[in-house]
């Protein structure tokens, strides 16, 4: 891809043009004229603006460096050059976003092409980002992408798959059905479990105290049976006391020869019916009122109402599918602890695979802008570069390095993975990447560039002139401009 020219109303450029040529280009401008804006630029009209980026620290989100400093709607066009044909590349404002709106014409002809950086490169924003913007304030090496592709390369394999966003999203998945974490759905199982547990053990407290309640009843009831048999005679037995009474009378009346005393029998026995039963009536306790009975009874029908609130039956049916669904869970856990496991340990193995070669491209290019002052040089599995020289055989952290030193052991590192798992024809654009560079480095730099402008498309924006003077002093050629 070759970036032939533009037309920016994008932040503070307001109408400005820039037109750039195969091989090497070196644009000078003054600080705040604009080089930053640029690069913002050709990623936002290769693959729009991201609205949901935010500010950092470092710098603004692309929306904000997007807004027109004249208060004009944002707007732009690029041309470029890929595979023998002319693109022409024009946004502008939507509804939703700065730049949404896009068209795109190949050779005059207009063709569908929503993102043409991922279209016509094969790459995305964030690698885009991370491997074609290079300069102090841009992104560092890494990223779920140039993972997967130095993967890829390690493996002979497939480029969509990232270790990293697999033990990721295991993870994820983890903590989801992890008891351990709050929130996760084991842990809402457990709890709930807890829960109905305990309740269960409320209604067999419930259901005891009903059977002791009832079996108190039973036994009052029982005793006052007992009680009014006792001072209740049965009423044969009152009838028999009234006729042995009544024949008593008869047996003296026939003694005596007196009918007087014989019709004096039948109203006695009489009499003696009615106040035998009259007698043990007014003592029964079947009349008096039993408040202990009614106490129970009361009982009773109140924790029965609240057995009944609480449906034990439906509870236990509940705690066995929540048994069931906390086993299941800690299979799935297992399962998931087993399979982060082998995947840490293959990615391991991967990146054991991996690193020679992208070492051995980065020191080369290191020992070669260093002057061979380097001769060794260790990547980490976070991609961070160690360096050791030939007079101190001690790997280096960067941050032990002058922050020169240590800036162009990154800019090694990151043309490496540039070179092997870009495109060939993908462009690089370098924003003030160089500034911290000696004369000797910078010129050994630029010959390293040069020569990689001869496969690609190289746009150095620099606040300073040494570039130009250094590659005109070493016979280069190159592409000057002034912004």
């Amino acid at each position: 891809m070759v970036i032939r020219n533009m037309l920016a109303n994008y932040g503070k450029l307001n109408g400005d043009r820039l037109e750039l040529r195969p091989g090497l280009n070196i644009v000078e401008g003054s600080n705040e004229h604009g080089k930053t804006t640029w690069c913002s630029f050709v990623r936002s009209m290769l693959y729009g603006i991201d609205s949901a980026q935010r500010d950092s620290k470092r710098a603004l989100s692309e929306k904000k460096l997007a807004q027109s400093w004249s208060g004009a709607p944002c707007s732009g066009s690029l041309v470029l050059e890929h595979g023998g044909v002319e693109y022409c590349i024009v946004r502008s404002a939507s509804p939703t976003s700065a730049l949404g709106r896009v068209d795109v014409t190949a050779s005059g002809q207009k063709v569908d092409m929503r993102s043409p950086g991922e279209q016509l490169l094969g790459i995305g924003r964030d690698m885009f980002s991370r491997c074609c913007i290079i300069g102090p304030q841009t992104l560092p090496p890494g990223g779920a992408e140039i993972e997967r592709r130095l993967t890829a390369l390690a493996a002979g394999g497939d480029e969509s798959v990232s270790a990293g966003e697999a033990i990721d999203r295991l993870k994820r998945w983890r903590r989801e059905v992890s008891a351990q974490q709050k929130g996760g759905a084991s842990g809402s199982a457990f709890q709930e479990l807890n829960n109905i547990e305990n309740t269960l053990s409320r209604c067999n407290e419930i259901s005891t105290s009903l059977d002791e309640l009832r079996n108190r009843r039973t036994s009052l009831e029982s005793q006052r049976t007992n009680v009014t048999s006792a001072t209740h005679p049965p009423r044969a037995a009152r009838i028999a006391v009234s006729v042995l009474v009544a024949v008593a009378f008869f047996a003296v009346a026939v003694l005596t020869h007196t009918v007087y005393t014989a019709l004096v029998g039948l109203p006695a026995a009489l009499a003696v019916y009615l106040l035998s039963g009259l007698a043990t009536h007014s003592h029964s306790p079947e009349h008096a009122p039993d408040e202990e009975l009614l106490e129970i009874d009361r009982a009773i029908a109140k924790l029965e109402g609240s057995l009944d609130a609480l449906n034990p039956s439906a509870l236990v049916a509940r705690r066995e599918e929540l048994v069931e669904k906390v086993e299941t869970l800690a299979k799935r856990l297992a399962a998931l602890e087993a399979a982060i496991s082998l995947i840490e340990e293959a990615d391991e193995k991967l990146r054991d695979r991996m690193s020679p070669a992208l070492m051995r491209k980065t020191g080369e290019y290191f020992a070669r802008m260093t002057g061979g002052r380097y001769s060794k040089t260790v990547i980490d599995r976070a991609l961070t570069p160690y360096a050791a020289s030939a007079v101190d055989p001690v790997l280096r952290d960067p941050r032990e390095l002058s922050y020169g030193t240590s800036e162009q052991l990154r800019f090694a590192l990151r043309l490496a993975i540039c070179k092997t798992i870009l495109p060939e024809d993908a462009p690089l654009l370098f924003d003030d990447a160089m500034v911290y560079f000696d004369d000797e480095r910078l010129r050994s730099t630029l010959e390293l560039l040069a020569k990689e402008a001869e496969t690609r498309q190289i746009v150095v924006f620099t606040c300073q002139s040494r570039e130009r003077e250094t590659l005109k002093r070493a016979g280069i050629s190159a592409n000057f401009l002034r912004i």
